[in-house]
């Protein structure tokens, strides 16, 4: 088990919980960019990229 005091473990998951929504963000993000662009395969829905 782990022998920090809780409160050092609390500040550990706290930051680590901050650094996963930071790359949740970035992630949505690019995934919602590459979905305005057409020359990214499966970004966007095929009813949308039919209209051509």
């Amino acid at each position: 088990m782990d022998e920090r005091e809780p409160e050092e473990m609390a500040d550990d998951l706290e930051q680590r919980s901050e650094r996963v929504e930071k790359d949740i963000e970035e992630a949505k993000k690019d995934w919602e960019g590459k979905q305005k662009d057409e020359q990214v395969p499966g970004a966007v829905p095929e009813s949308e990229s039919e209209s051509d």
